[in-house]
């Protein structure tokens, strides 16, 4: 728009007839056009040529300089009002004006280019022109545009790209500036939530490096940045931080899983359940599946014991990790929860073997070798359910200021309770634990002596005794 110029080096020229490059400044593409062209033929007569035309369909003049210039001499036209002047260069610095400067009349709005012709009808212009300028004030900025920094996302996650245009609202028409996304490269697929959006997302679909274009477009002129993205493949793995649940107490076991790389987007994980334990039955149900949430790099899986009165030893909960295409798996992809058997249920199942769950002979009020003593306190006492002699009843002793009870019992067993009680008359309400002392003597390693004692006097004539095994 109004003033201006433009300029350019010409490198190459085929070297047949009198084939030309060069700059023109010209109304319109309409033949016949008011225009202004400084060219070189430099195989034709080494010449300089100023070509114009003053008004639309005259007859072109020119003015030949042949004046020795060569390939990389440079050319220029000034436009100045409607004053047009032509001018050449060695070096691009120094200037040579060729011609006088001529009065072209055209509209204030005019082209700027390269001017090229064969002067054959045979052969083709390849010339070659670089450094090319356009000085002045265009009629239409192109837009500025900016596709936002680099970045980098996991697969299959969402990523926000941001883009940002700015335009002088030309051409008039249609006065609007369009965008859109492209993927220009990477190894998979990229979709966009929207690819006409400046601000929109992106979701890839394999790991890798991928350059995204946003290209804005006024409906004249199309301009375009490009952004950076890694995607890669998180890798997640698994371990079992509390290995151990126990159904006595009902203390539970635990998993955690862990992804490494972003947290920006949930991540779910898919898994695979075996072992010994039966879902439901031993513990309770924990799916095929856990969501690392947005934000964290980490999510537990809870083995959490059902209680049950069967003997059945401690069992195994074991969860191997799934592959999937949202993840890759790491060295820890499989670990184990044991559930520990209350341990009564151990006992029985360590004295009675296949009949641990026959009532008959492992419940709790059985006596299968028959010596008086029932299962549940054999297991108190620590003794053999299953011997026939040295049967380990408690002792009854009486001195002149206490009577006792002296028997053994295990040291560990967290799952009853043992009390040694008394009683003046048998009647349900006057059995205590009151003023019982207890003297203890290691006998082994699972076992203690115990002797517990109630004080009497002489005026008393009868006291009972009796041990109490209860459970939870």
């Amino acid at each position: 728009v109004g003033d201006g110029e433009i300029r350019a080096r010409v490198r190459y020229v085929p070297g047949f007839s009198s084939s030309r490059v060069g700059v023109m400044l010209r109304e319109s593409t309409a033949a016949g056009s008011p225009m202004a062209a400084l060219t070189l033929a430099p195989f034709f007569n080494n010449a300089d040529i100023f070509n114009y035309r003053t008004t639309a369909n005259a007859a072109a003049s020119n003015v030949d300089f042949g004046i020795g210039v060569s390939i990389a001499y440079w050319v220029r036209v000034v436009r100045s009002g409607n004053n047009f002047s032509a001018y050449d260069s060695p070096d691009g610095m120094t200037w040579t004006q060729r011609g006088a400067t001529q009065a072209l009349p055209m509209a204030n709005d005019i082209l700027a280019g390269i001017g090229v012709d064969a002067a054959s009808v045979t052969k083709i212009n390849t010339a070659l022109v670089d450094s090319v300028q356009i000085i002045g004030t265009p009629d239409n900025t192109a837009p500025a545009i900016d596709a936002g920094p680099d970045g980098g996302v996991q697969i299959n996650t969402a990523f926000a790209i941001n883009g940002a245009v700015s335009d002088d609202a030309l051409p008039s028409t249609p006065g609007v500036t369009t965008v859109q996304w492209s993927k220009t490269s990477g190894p998979g697929t990229v979709a966009f939530a929207d690819a006409s959006a400046l601000n929109t997302s992106a979701t890839f679909n394999a790991a890798g490096t991928y350059v995204l274009r946003l290209t804005a477009d006024d409906g004249e002129v199309r301009t375009f940045d490009e952004a950076t993205i890694a995607v890669t493949t998180p890798v997640v793995t698994i371990v079992a931080n509390a290995p151990l649940a126990t159904e006595f107490g009902l203390v539970p076991g635990q998993f955690t899983l862990t992804r490494t790389g972003s947290t920006a987007a949930a991540l779910t994980v898919f898994f695979s359940k075996s072992g010994t334990a039966t879902e439901a039955a031993d513990y309770q149900s924990i799916g095929t599946q856990v969501v690392i949430s947005a934000g964290a790099a980490s999510a537990t899986v809870t083995i959490t014991p059902l209680a049950d009165n069967l003997s059945e030893g401690d069992e195994t909960v074991t969860i191997t990790l799934a592959a999937n295409a949202a993840y890759a798996l790491g060295g820890s992809s499989s670990d184990t929860v044991t559930i520990a058997d209350l341990p009564v249920d151990n006992w029985r199942k360590q004295q009675f073997g296949a009949n641990a769950n026959d009532p008959a002979i492992a419940g709790d009020n059985a006596d299968p070798n028959h010596n008086g003593l029932v299962n549940l306190l054999e297991y108190a006492l620590g003794l053999d359910p299953n011997a026939t002699a040295g049967n380990g009843q408690p002792i009854f002793a009486r001195a002149a200021s206490e009577v006792s009870l002296t028997f053994t019992r295990r040291i560990s067993a967290p799952d009853i309770t043992l009390t040694m009680e008394w009683s003046d008359d048998l009647s349900p309400p006057s059995w205590s634990a009151a003023g019982v002392t207890l003297l203890v003597t290691p006998l082994d390693a699972t076992r203690e002596t115990v002797k517990a004692s109630v004080p009497i006097d002489a005026s008393v004539l009868r006291k009972f005794l009796r041990l109490k095994v209860t459970r939870p």
